[in-house]
């Protein structure tokens, strides 16, 4: 679950073995310290037989393009220790979070990019294989409703809203930085501290009450039309549909369509639209050599200038800027 950050030249990384100094993080898990344009960060990875965990300590003083990669589908849980984290993802939307708060996504398989804003974060993130959420099901009700659901979703990708970090998960994750142990037993332990950290997620979720304007009631059907409505997204079918439009399409009142889009992907629908349009522009800047204003046309900007403003507004930077930090060398492209 380490971040990667493809086609960033002069990026420096060194590893620092246990025994380290790095004594706000993990004890006992060997660092990754990587330097570069967008500023620094320190990561550490450790996994057990059916989870993964990571730390990502943040000191970013541009946005930077991050890529993670997930072998098999999977809950991820995002533990925000200190500062604040903010970040974009193309199925997700926007990934603000506070400090002593935890959110819950669900990724499919695959090459995941994220646009990490500047600014200082550190956070922890545990990775909960299907596989030992069926297992914590067969006696948990609750666990296993929640694995029915997610397995019946958007196979894009979906997020639940950010709760605060309670005691008793507070607890547990600073348990969990100090692990000792090597092979196997230290694979049991990560799988069983991970798993009673998704246990407790969940009952904090369940105690945790929304605030009055979110609170909202929404059937699975309701559900489904939202999920059905991002997917469009990406696949680009209802850029430049007026939202009373798409909520007419899903039966829907454009105010109820609009405010549970908010409620579920913490972005206006147009905002996700914009989301995907400059993801995708990212995408061909980096991998193409087609001129920034075919690049606005090919993400449906009717003008270099408009695509501009809304890629500075976006990613901090200009698109040529962002090109010329994040370019990949020929050779690389030409695989």
């Amino acid at each position: 679950m380490n971040f990667h950050f493809p086609g960033n030249d002069g990026l420096r990384v060194s590893h620092h073995a246990i025994p380290h100094t790095f004594y706000n993080i993990f004890r006992y898990c060997d660092v990754m310290e990587t330097e570069g344009a967008f500023g620094r960060i320190y990561q550490q990875f450790d996994k057990g037989e059916k989870s993964e965990v990571a730390l990502h300590d943040i000191n970013f003083t541009s946005t930077a393009s991050a890529t993670m990669q997930l072998d098999a589908p999977a809950v991820i849980l995002n533990y925000v220790f200190s500062g604040r984290g903010e970040a974009s993802h193309a199925q997700l939307g926007s990934l603000w979070q506070k400090q002593n708060t935890s959110s819950l996504w669900y990724l499919p398989a695959g090459n995941h990019h994220f646009n990490i804003k500047k600014g200082n974060c550190t956070s922890i993130k545990l990775k909960v294989s299907l596989h030992l959420i069926a297992a914590l099901g067969q006696d948990n009700p609750d666990i296993r409703k929640f694995y029915e659901c997610a397995v019946s979703l958007s196979p894009n990708g979906w997020r639940l809203p950010y709760v605060p970090t309670l005691k008793d998960s507070y607890r547990l994750l600073q348990t969990l930085t100090k692990l000792k142990g090597v092979g196997r037993s230290r694979e049991i332990l990560i799988d069983s501290h991970v798993s009673q950290l998704f246990l407790q997620f969940i009952d904090d979720l369940r105690k945790t009450k929304e605030a009055p304007k979110d609170n909202y009631r929404y059937d699975q059907d309701e559900i489904a039309k939202i999920l059905a409505a991002q997917d469009q997204i990406l696949h680009r079918q209802l850029w430049g549909v007026p939202v009373p439009t798409i909520a007419l399409q899903f039966g829907m009142s454009p105010r109820k369509f609009a405010r549970y889009f908010q409620h579920a992907y913490n972005m206006t629908f147009q905002s996700a639209i914009t989301l995907k349009r400059i993801t995708e522009a990212c995408q061909l800047l980096i991998n193409s050599e087609l001129p920034i204003g075919d690049i606005a046309l090919k993400v449906k900007y009717e003008n270099h200038s408009a695509f501009t403003r809304t890629f500075e507004k976006c990613m901090g930077c200009a698109p040529s800027e962002y090109r010329r930090h994040n370019r990949l060398p020929q050779e690389e492209q030409a695989r």
